[in-house]
């Protein structure tokens, strides 16, 4: 028998945020070609993976996840093959979530909210006392898409 304690406690706790609104495959084009692909929640999980190219030269590549941790819901960074930093959920509004770790060197926060049928992120902090940031505008395509290539 379950104490009646514990019952009042776990259904006191929030859910957790709905972040299905990421899900999708994403592609930014500009100076470099920036992907993001995510799957949608299954078991409370997301898992996301992001490639930076210029031309065919591979810049940078992430693997992410979005899960729930200790703190409630946290963002999984792993670029370029470093250990994972986790970003801790530090808002919730309407399809937006900023994540935050004020500890980890850069970035601090990151950022996903849609914009209509746009997708936007950003990533800031503080480097050599300055705040830094860098922002990307992605829009939903066919998997594996690539953007035009000039020419």
């Amino acid at each position: 028998m379950t104490p009646f304690f514990l019952v009042l406690a776990l259904a006191a706790q929030p859910a957790a945020p709905d972040a299905s609104w990421i899900a999708g495959y994403w592609l930014s084009c500009g100076k470099s070609e920036v992907t993001e692909s995510w799957s949608d929640p299954r078991g409370g999980v997301m898992i996301g993976t992001g490639l930076t190219l210029s031309g065919s030269n591979t810049l940078s590549w992430e693997y992410m996840r979005i899960a729930p941790s200790e703190a409630g819901l946290s963002f999984f960074g792993q670029p370029n093959d470093q250990a994972p930093a986790e970003f801790r959920l530090a808002s919730v509004g309407e399809r937006r979530l900023v994540f935050e770790n004020k500890a980890h060197d850069f970035p601090q926060r990151i950022l996903y909210w849609r914009d209509g049928e746009t997708l936007r992120a950003r990533i800031e902090g503080i480097v050599n006392g300055h705040e830094q940031g860098q922002d990307w505008t992605y829009e939903r395509a066919p998997l594996n898409s690539h953007c035009p290539r000039p020419g």
